[in-house]
């Protein structure tokens, strides 16, 4: 008999001070706080068990609610549980409960989840009274209005040190990644940084050809000064974009492309009165096949640059005196792998984290009639983060 009035006992799970009752507010964009929500849910449960009556008592339920009692008898159902709750405690006119929540609720999608502890005085017809105490573990969901229901009221002991799977409890991270796996597109920005370009390759040979000596040198983007062979690059790395189109929820194709970081390199051979600038410019595109397993993608696919160049000769010292200058271009086919990480923020936006290897064919920029061309690779790394949004 104690263990069914157990069971009445679990129809009512809050566990903070009772507030006014509230009239719920239908826009579902005004939805109370589930704490709020909850202390409503708790009024009105209250109010009925102390007139003892069922009906009210089981309209705090959901209606595929579940009863899950000490012996593991499982009561399903919002008329079920009435009937349950009329029939639980012969001669009783009414109950009072007080409640205890440990630990702090845990916030799901469209509801709670928390394990408890009661006290419930039972009023019997002949005036007496009985005390009753037990711990139990509720699951809360939230209708359409925001109002509050009970769904699942367990009391079993093994009941007590289980954490609700993914399925009886949606958190708001999982139901925005749930969103975004089933998404066929998502586009992302990413900024970072870029290590390598062509400088290596062109200093190794202005310094093999004898370009290397320290001298006034005037760079087209830089100011004057005294300094030998040497490489600029431009001070801001330009934003990767990626759309990607998911053929599954693992296999996807990416498609990306963006701006090559800028830059030139400079070198004096005073023998020759030469000073030789070569700069650098350009895009690149392509397409990977990737494949994501638990936030992490891996993908690989052709990708084609084109370079944009500039050979600038000057006589030196009079810099501003030019021997020659010529503007190039070369296409290189080549090949990238991806290695990334996207993490759900909330609905349709992700944070992003992504490394980039890029390899492509060497490519010979044109030269000067005293600085022949040279063969430079077109290799780098990429390595950024950003955000994407799915749709």
């Amino acid at each position: 008999m104690r263990m069914d009035l157990c069971v009445l006992a679990t129809a009512w799970c809050a566990c903070a001070p009772l507030p006014k009752r509230e009239t719920p507010v239908p826009a579902r964009r005004h939805q109370p706080h589930l704490e709020d929500a909850i202390r409503a849910a708790q009024s009105a449960f209250d109010s009925a068990a102390l007139a003892g009556d069922a009906h009210r008592m089981a309209g705090v339920f959901d209606e595929h609610a579940e009863i899950i009692t000490g012996a593991s008898d499982t009561i399903r159902g919002r008329s079920a549980i009435e009937r349950f709750l009329a029939s639980a405690r012969p001669g009783a006119t009414g109950a009072t409960f007080w409640f205890a929540r440990e630990p702090p609720l845990d916030y799901c999608r469209d509801g709670g989840y928390e394990h408890a502890q009661f006290t419930a005085e039972i009023r019997l017809a002949d005036r007496s009274s009985d005390t009753l105490r037990a711990r139990f573990v509720v699951l809360w969901s939230r209708d359409s209005t925001g109002t509050a229901r009970v769904m699942r009221v367990s009391f079993p002991e093994r009941e007590q040190y289980r954490w609700p799977t993914r399925a009886e409890c949606v958190t708001d991270m999982e139901s925005a990644k749930r969103l975004q796996r089933s998404s066929r597109f998502s586009i992302t920005l990413l900024a970072g940084h870029t290590i390598g370009d062509p400088s290596r390759d062109l200093e190794s040979a202005m310094m093999a050809r004898g370009w290397s000596d320290v001298a006034y040198t005037c760079p087209s983007s830089r100011p004057c000064d005294y300094m030998s062979t040497r490489s600029f690059r431009s001070a801001s790395n330009p934003v990767v974009p990626v759309l990607q189109y998911r053929l599954s929820r693992e296999v996807g194709l990416q498609l990306f492309g963006g701006a090559l970081l800028q830059g030139s390199t400079i070198g004096v051979d005073t023998t020759a009165g030469s000073q030789i600038e070569l700069s650098w410019a350009g895009v690149y595109g392509g397409v990977l096949l990737s494949y994501e397993f638990a936030g992490l993608k891996l993908g690989v696919g052709p990708a084609v640059q084109t370079t944009r160049w500039r050979v600038a000769d000057h006589n030196w010292p009079y810099n501003a005196s030019t021997f020659y200058a010529s503007s190039s271009h070369n296409n290189a086919v080549g090949l990238i792998g991806d290695l990334g990480w996207s993490q759900p923020i909330v609905g349709r936006l992700h944070f992003d984290l992504q490394l980039e290897s890029r390899h492509f064919a060497r490519t010979s920029p044109r030269g000067s009639p005293r600085f022949a061309a040279v063969s430079v690779r077109n290799t780098s790394t990429f390595w950024g983060v950003g955000a994407g949004w799915a749709f």
